[in-house]
């Protein structure tokens, strides 16, 4: 079996740290900024990742920045490939190019996917136990995501809702961020967990899904030719996926409908 392709989504835009985080001249979203210790997120979300083909995803424009952040990174962390969007499309698009990109790439369909964001924060071990177990799952043909267990009736996040006991839960549904009431029902049900945005699953999971639940993401994304100029063939076909309003999250587009086939993975708050 390959290696797991594992893809760092670094598209952010990172406003709601404004002024400090943002996309203007001169300024860079959140996750290339060292706002967590002395290194960036997006490098310490490198640093984390205990093995396997490391693909940062940014906007095209974040990529000088992103080349030098990885050589200041030691060892394999710093050989980094990137997969650069001409611009955002929303990640159900970014996830669909990725899972084509790795297809390209090793000619293999049961090779794992690995998806998380760049400006998540988690213990360096604790992340590594999760990841190998999601790996391991997901090889199945499951989808597997981490969920943050609740410590308190947070209204900022989304909440993956669960059945089950102990590591072995199912994905009831995808909840989206709560008023407090509701927020403070979800805590002490103890079955619902936040939404971390990672999401684990083989290359043909993740096209068969996108196929089945986003048709017209599916059809634009074929229409990539990875042989030729690769940033005009994205940018051409992200345009149709704009042009027809279907640039929306992988959550909304396909997690939410593949509730059956998904696990999570508990992971602790204290991170």
């Amino acid at each position: 079996m390959n290696a797991p392709y594992i893809f760092v989504l670094a598209g952010g835009s990172g406003t709601r740290l404004a002024p400090l985080s943002l996309t203007s001249a001169g300024k860079l979203p959140k996750q290339f900024l060292p706002l967590v210790g002395e290194k960036t997120m997006l490098q310490q979300t490198i640093e984390r990742i205990p093995g396997g083909q490391i693909v940062i995803v940014p906007e095209e424009r974040y990529t000088p920045d992103i080349q030098q952040q990885c050589r200041d990174l030691d060892g394999a962390p710093g050989e980094a490939e990137i997969l650069a969007e001409p611009f955002g499309c929303n990640t159900a698009a970014a996830v669909g190019l990725c899972a084509l990109y790795a297809r390209q790439k090793t000619n293999d369909e049961k090779t794992v996917l690995f998806f998380l964001p760049a400006d998540h924060i988690m213990d360096k071990n604790i992340f590594g136990q999760l990841f190998q177990q999601a790996v391991a799952r997901a090889a199945g043909g499951k989808i597997i995501t981490i969920g943050i267990t609740p410590d308190r009736p947070e209204t900022g996040y989304g909440y993956i809702q669960t059945g089950g006991q102990g590591d072995q839960l199912s994905v009831q549904a995808f909840v989206e961020k709560p008023d407090l009431a509701t927020a403070q029902k979800y805590l002490a049900a103890g079955n619902y967990f936040w939404n971390a945005g990672m999401f684990v699953m083989r290359i043909d999971t993740a096209l068969q899904a996108l196929e089945r639940d986003a048709p017209e993401i599916y059809r634009a994304l074929l229409g990539i030719d990875f042989t030729q100029n690769l940033s005009a063939e994205i940018a051409r076909q992200y345009q149709i996926i704009k042009d027809k309003k279907q640039n929306i999250s992988i959550d909304y587009a396909v997690m939410e409908k593949e509730a059956a086939n998904m696990e999570l993975l508990p992971a602790p708050t204290a991170l």
